[in-house]
C-alpha cells in the first residue's frame, strides 16, 4: 500500500479568505471537477495469474492487490503570524477535514483488504475459461461497493464541512 499527503498552500486572515483561496485552488474531484478543501483519491489495483492444467482447469498461481492512497489538504501559510484565536479556528477545521478524508483512505485499504479476501477465498483450481472475466468482474464489484460507501459519507457529511 502507498500512502501519500499533498498539501497546496492556503492564504488570508478570515475563514472566508481561506474559503475562497481553497475553491479558488483545492483538489478538483476528477469525475466531477468540482473543487473541495481537501480530498482523498484511491485507488486498487490488483494482478493475477493462473496456468492451464490438462483437464481445462487452471490452476491459481501468483496474485497482488495494491492500494494507492493520497490524502491532498490546505496549508495555511499564515497560520505563525496569525491571533491565537484564528489560529485555533484553523486548527479545528483543519482536524475535522483530516478526520473526514481519513475516512476516505480507510475505505480504499477497505476495499484492497476486500479484494485480497476474495482471492484468498478462490479455489486453487478454477475453470479456465471466462476466469479471468468472472474475478475482474468480482473486484470490481467490491470495488464499486467501497466508492458508493464514500459517496453515501460525503452526502451525510457535507463533504465534511463544519457545521
Amino acid at each position: 500500500m502507498t500512502r501519500r499527503l499533498h498539501t497546496y498552500p492556503v492564504d488570508g486572515r478570515s475563514r472566508s479568505q481561506w474559503a475562497t483561496r481553497m475553491r479558488e485552488n483545492g483538489p478538483r474531484d476528477p469525475v466531477t471537477g468540482r473543487r473541495y478543501s481537501g480530498y482523498a483519491e484511491w485507488q486498487v489495483t490488483w494482478s493475477w495469474q493462473s496456468w492451464p492444467l490438462e483437464d481445462g482447469q487452471c490452476q491459481l498461481g501468483y496474485w497482488d492487490v495494491v492500494a494507492d492512497i493520497t490524502i491532498t489538504l490546505p496549508d495555511w501559510t499564515g497560520r505563525d503570524r496569525a491571533p491565537a484565536a484564528l489560529a485555533a479556528q484553523w486548527d479545528r477545521f483543519i482536524s475535522a477535514l483530516a478526520a473526514h478524508e481519513q475516512v476516505h483512505a480507510r475505505h480504499g485499504e477497505q476495499a484492497a483488504a476486500a479484494v485480497r479476501d476474495m482471492f484468498a477465498e478462490l479455489p486453487t483450481e478454477l475453470a479456465c475459461e471466462g476466469s479471468r472475466a468472472r474475478i475482474d468482474r468480482r473486484a470490481r464489484a467490491i470495488i464499486d461497493e467501497y466508492r458508493r460507501l464514500d459517496r453515501r459519507f460525503d452526502r451525510e457529511t457535507r463533504h465534511g464541512m463544519l457545521p
